[in-house]
């Protein structure tokens, strides 16, 4: 029996000296597919130097984000020993995309995926934080006419040095 499985993406954006130039973008929605199929998930990038290296990430439920592997123009991407069976990716010049292939999908499979553009120091992103109670320093400002998020943190200190994550829902497992 196929149990269908829901990918959630989330739009993820980096760079180090941030440009215009300097962007990553996965389509918005959620990917389905049945176990035992394969899914192609896309990332195009745009990037200021002509040999960027993509990292993809997955996010399992109420977990960190894992490293799946690191793309570059020179090689192939190799997944870390976790994900080295089905998972691959291979830039695309032309087409500035390194989509991130895996097969034989499996329930386990069920989470949120991004792609990230080397360097990943600042993120371009927004958080939204749901907290109860609220967080003391962090906040949330909600822009419904630019559909933007931002994240205000009070008395920034040099240990809020981290990576901010924004989600719009959170990420489905099991039967959607």
């Amino acid at each position: 029996m196929h149990t269908c499985l829901k990918i959630l993406l989330i739009i993820y954006t980096c760079c180090l000296e941030c440009s215009a130039e300097d962007t990553v973008t996965q389509p918005r929605g959620d990917v389905f597919a049945l176990e035992g199929e394969s899914v192609a998930l896309d990332c195009t990038y745009k990037a200021s130097t002509s040999a960027p290296d993509i990292f993809w990430y997955i996010q399992y439920p109420h977990g960190v984000p894992k490293l799946i592997l690191r793309q570059d123009i020179y090689e192939t991407g190799v997944p870390v020993d976790d994900f080295k069976d089905r998972f691959q990716a291979k830039i695309n010049q032309t087409l500035s995309s390194v989509p991130l292939t895996i097969q034989k999908m499996q329930l386990s499979d069920s989470a949120v995926y991004y792609c990230a553009l080397r360097p990943t120091v600042t993120v371009n992103t927004r958080l939204i934080q749901n907290a109860t109670p609220p967080h003391p320093r962090l906040s949330a400002t909600v822009n419904k006419d630019t559909k933007h998020v931002n994240l205000n943190i009070s008395s920034a200190e040099v240990t809020d040095s981290a990576l901010y994550y924004c989600a719009l829902e959170p990420t489905v497992t099991g039967n959607p």
